[in-house]
């Protein structure tokens, strides 16, 4: 979803007016969120292969 848009997945938690968007907070919630994907896809894809 989030590469169908081209956006960085931390602006999904960004609210302007609320803190600076620091990109270092950014780029840790960019790399947790690509390791919880990556993570889901390999559950998803050992799942399937035993059906």
């Amino acid at each position: 979803m989030i590469s169908v848009f081209d956006i960085m997945p931390a602006a999904l938690f960004y609210i302007p007016g609320t803190a600076s968007n620091d990109d270092t907070i950014q780029n840790k919630i960019n790399s947790i969120i690509k390791i919880e994907l990556n993570n889901a896809y390999k559950e998803i894809s050992q799942k399937s292969s035993k059906i």
